[in-house]
């Protein structure tokens, strides 16, 4: 008797036991699924690098497209033959009209000649105003008042022809004539002029729209 009550004790035990066991393995196993805290941590590291990622490939996609910018540019540059006529617009109406009443009334004149431009005649494209091509001379345009400048960027150009390989004979033209076309009249019917002097040596050319009968070419121009 005294055997088997010590026998049902040690089982009772053993069972106990075992339960006690079995609480802590679930209890475990729940914490274990409950605790997210290192897949949060890894989920947000991943989302994280997303925008990194996103920028690279928006830098790297600039600059491939400022690589072919500069590529299309080099490729004009070597393409585009120096010294010739182009279509290039002055900018300003009336220094187109000059341009285009000075070569009316002289031949052998082209306007808006492509020079190379730099030291190494790769740096672009430049253009002279007025050419004489039947006498190889340079002619610049500008505003009165600015015959310095004018007959400045004349001698640098024909500098430029000349050691770009367009003309070796090129220099900043002498011709010495005053024009002057007729623009009708403007708004408040005023008679306008443009008034257009070649200075002679040097090459410039200058010129102003005066309202008035006659062109006024007294004075510095």
């Amino acid at each position: 008797m005294y055997a088997q009550v010590e026998k049902s004790k040690e089982s009772k035990g053993r069972a106990v036991r075992n339960l006690t066991i079995q609480n802590k393995v679930k209890s475990q196993s729940t914490l274990q699924f409950l605790d997210n805290t290192p897949n949060i941590g890894i989920s947000v590291k991943m989302n994280s690098a997303k925008p990194t990622t996103q920028l690279a490939q928006l830098k790297c996609k600039v600059c491939e497209e400022e690589e072919e910018v500069q590529l299309k540019k080099q490729a004009r540059v070597i393409q585009r033959a120096p010294c010739t006529v182009s279509n290039h617009y002055p900018g300003d109406a009336d220094h187109k009209r000059v341009q285009d009443f000075i070569i009316s009334r002289n031949a052998g004149f082209d306007k808006e000649y492509e020079v190379a431009a730099g030291a190494t005649c790769n740096g672009g494209v430049q253009y002279v105003d007025l050419v004489n091509k039947a006498r190889d001379r340079v002619y610049e345009v500008k505003p009165r008042g600015q015959s310095v400048a004018a007959a400045a960027e004349a001698a640098y150009y024909a500098g430029q022809m000349q050691h770009c390989g367009c003309n070796s004979a090129a220099a900043p033209g002498g011709l010495s004539h005053n024009y002057t076309r007729d623009l009708g009249v403007d708004g408040n019917g005023n008679a306008e002029k443009l008034c257009i002097k070649m200075l002679g040596a040097g090459g410039a050319v200058t010129y102003e729209v005066q309202q008035a009968a006659a062109c006024n070419f007294t004075g510095v121009w």
